[in-house]
């Protein structure tokens, strides 16, 4: 009796695993080898019929490893193998299956072949390296220019065949899957066939995972024992990918990203730059060439590492438009890193920056922006316009930002659990405007720190308002300042400007400001007012220049808030109320600190030029202890070398000016001790001149305006000097000066 059985059939065996990802598409493709025959005749296997049980060996015939399991037998009622063995390896080899010869010349044998006698077959071996490029750790999703199509390309590559010909004469066929297409096309090299394919996701139903086939075919290959091979695909939903899986981002697919950026699917997506972008400058000189990625609605909660790429020439001049940025709105989760975002020009309204308009929650890191930044209105940033709950770090802006309110050089507004850290400013910030209250919220670094945190970080371009609130490094702090400064100029039209923070009603410590400050009232070297705050360990350098009330070399108005191992070194000047440490202390406390700078009260009629201090312009039921002054002092009334006038208490402190000058009131320590006010165990130099150029000041004791008298030979000895100087917070050196971290020079009217 006869069998004749058609033996052209394909069986699948994993060879090796690679990941293809997408948007919506992760690919993971699966090499398996299958054996079918190549002639194309139907060949006829022939085996009398017989009794028993047979066996069949698997001979790996040069395999590196044997097939697991090397032998299967056949019972009956059975009359073929239930499966292949798993097949054996071979090093730089490609395994095609397995043939009644070792040298392929008798019949392929499958796993339903009739088996009716013991056999032995034979592994069959073809020198062909089948790899996919690129590798699964580069391989990742693309998008094209049409928005809607999500694809992925790859590339198969065959190798080792013995001529061009015959690589030539290999063919990849697919066996189609709904929803997906593919598109092959061949490219041979010499000895090696490539297949450049592209598989499409249409978008139009549920994505289809699952498996799809490619097929080597070897059919037209003479001296190949079988007819192909087969490529499984395996395709999978690739939308839950994290930031391993990046989306790769270049210049031929950035205008792509900002388009499918915007869509449900890319909003959640994680992107990666891979080289600069360059952004083609608008025709038209106010157009624009982005839009800003997320919305209120719909913020971006995704990643974009730019790997330190530059991404240049962002234009975006939308001056009606709000949350205007690179990113427009990022929300919790969100990441953006390693960004080099240069020669950004960005125009909006509100909430804008040149790399994010409104950051919620999310973080932004070790990222940069150069340019210009202008907000029509309010919160307004060189890099980010508002910061809520979430973190700038590392990163910094060297862009000149122009706003209303909220105007800062780095961020516009930093809300309560923010945090700015690390991170600097170097460009000039301006406050063309107000908001509906009058109020400016301009700082170098920060426009305003409502209740967030910033620390270890600095600024050091100009600063301008036109409205209350503005600083060198922070318009208004509700917050902390930690470890910070500001070495731009600051200048005001108007109230509250300070060469660090303009408003403090929280702490500020461990910082400084150099640059000077100008303006009308309320203006301090390091803030212009102080409400209910702490300021501690801090100093100012710059000049204070106001052009009318409460002036200070370090803080124009003390309301009820505490200064403490704190010192000013520069000039002082304002109609009234001015001091070289404090303008007014008003219910609050100026200890352990100190003044250097001469202080001067401009005015000369009956209502300028009073409450002139070295140290405090008036202390108004205030607290003054453990400090001094050493600066020049000259005003119109109420003149004195430490506190102008005091309705409050000084103690333990000392005069040391070389000279304090008015026309009335005018005392070594304080111009006049109100009824209410106390004065104890205060020192003065006995070397300082009054108005009249000598150092005759009538009655002098440690209790009274004049104070006590202390001589040079006294402040050069450790023994002479006051006790309350020789402790902690102060560095005492003999010769010297007790200073704050360090001594002082001796003053040169000290001999």
């Amino acid at each position: 009796m006869k069998t004749t059985q058609n033996l052209s059939l394909s069986r699948e065996f994993p060879l090796k695993r690679f990941s293809i990802g997408m948007p919506h598409m992760l690919l993971s493709v699966l090499l398996s080898a299958a054996l079918s025959a190549c002639s194309s005749s139907t060949p006829e296997t022939i085996i009398e019929p017989l009794e028993g049980v047979y066996t069949v060996i698997f001979d790996k015939n040069g395999g590196d490893t044997e097939a697991n399991p090397q032998s299967k037998r056949v019972e009956p009622p059975e009359t073929t193998l239930d499966e292949l063995p798993e097949a054996p390896t071979r090093e730089g080899y490609t395994f095609l299956g397995w043939n009644t010869a070792a040298d392929g010349s008798g019949t392929p044998f499958t796993a339903d072949v009739l088996v009716r006698e013991n056999l032995t077959v034979y592994a069959q071996w073809a020198n062909l390296n089948i790899s996919i490029l690129p590798s699964a750790e580069i391989l990742t999703p693309l998008i094209d220019g049409t928005y809607n199509e999500h694809f992925t390309t790859f590339r198969v590559v065959v190798s080792g065949f013995d001529n061009a010909a015959d690589a030539s004469k290999a063919s990849l066929d697919i066996e189609p899957i709904s929803g997906l297409r593919f598109e092959v096309e061949s490219n041979p090299e010499g000895n090696t066939q490539n297949f450049e394919v592209r598989v499409e996701y249409d978008g139009q139903a549920a994505f289809p995972e699952g498996f799809a086939t490619f097929n080597l075919n070897l059919a037209n290959i003479s001296g190949y024992s079988a007819g192909h091979k087969s490529t499984r695909i395996d395709v999978r939903d690739g939308q839950a990918a994290g930031p391993s899986r990046a989306i790769p981002l270049n210049q031929a697919n950035i205008v792509a990203f900002n388009h499918y950026a915007n869509t449900a699917a890319g909003l959640t997506q994680h992107y990666r730059l891979t080289e600069n972008i360059s952004l083609a400058e608008p025709a038209q000189p106010m157009a624009s060439n982005w839009v800003a990625i997320g919305t209120t609605e719909a913020p971006f909660v995704g990643s974009l590492n730019g790997e330190n790429h530059e991404f240049l020439r962002l234009r975006m001049r939308a001056s009606g438009s709000n949350y205007q940025g690179l990113f427009g709105y990022i929300g919790l989760g969100a990441t953006l890193q390693n960004i080099r975002l240069t020669e950004a020009s960005v125009h909006g309204g509100h909430q804008v920056g040149s790399l994010v308009g409104y950051n919620l929650q999310g973080t932004v890191h070790n990222s940069y922006a150069t340019g210009s930044v202008n907000g029509s209105n309010n919160n307004v940033g060189g890099l980010v316009g508002v910061n809520y709950g979430g973190t700038v770090q590392n990163s910094y802006a060297t862009v000149s930002v122009n706003g209303n309110s909220a105007v800062g050089g780095l961020v516009g507004n930093n809300y309560s659990n923010s945090t700015v850290q690390n991170s600097y400013a170097t460009g000039s910030v301006t406050s063309s405007g107000t908001d509906t209250y009058g109020d400016a919220y301009v700082g170098g670094l920060v426009g305003s720190n409502s209740g967030g945190t910033v620390e270890n970080s600095y600024a050091t371009g100009s600063v301008n308002g036109s409205g209350y609130y503005v600083g060198g490094l922070l318009g208004s702090n509700s917050g902390t300042v930690h470890n910070s400064y500001a070495t731009g100029n600051v200048s005001g039209s108007s109230f509250y400007v300070g060469g660090l923070v303009g408003y403090n009603s929280g702490t500020v410590e461990n910082s400084h400001a150099t640059g000077s400050v100008s303006a009308s009232s309320y203006i301090g070297g390091l803030v212009g007012r102080n409400y209910g705050g702490t300021v501690q360990n801090s100093y100012a350098t710059g000049s204070v220049t106001g052009s009318s009330y409460d002036v200070g070399g370090l803080v124009g108005y003390n309301y009820e808030g505490t200064v403490q191992n704190s010192y000013a070194t520069g000039s002082v000047s304002g109609s009234s109320t001015v001091g070289g440490l404090v303008g007014i202390n008003f219910r609050g406390t100026v200890e352990n600190s100190y003044a250097t700078g001469s202080v001067t009260g401009s005015g000369t009629d009956a209502y300028n030029g009073l409450d002139v201090g070295g140290l405090v312009g008036s202390n108004n039921s205030g607290t003054v202890q453990n400090s001094y002054a050493t600066g020049n002092v000259s005003g119109n009334g109420w003149v004195g070398g430490l506190v102008g006038r005091n309705s409050g208490t000084v103690q333990n402190s000392l005069a040391l000016n070389p000279r304090v000058s008015g026309t009335t009131n005018v005392g070594r320590v304080a111009g006049i001790n109100e009824d209410n006010g106390t004065l104890t165990n205060n020192h003065a130099f006995d070397g300082m001149q009054n108005s009249a150029g000598n150092t005759s000041w009538g009655n002098t004791s440690l209790n009274n305006s004049n104070g006590a008298d202390i001589s040079a030979g006294l402040l050069r000895r450790r023994d002479g000097f006051p006790p309350e100087f020789l402790t902690t917070p102060w560095t005492y050196v003999e010769g010297q000066l007790p200073g704050l971290g360090q001594p002082v020079d001796m003053p040169a009217h000290i001999p």
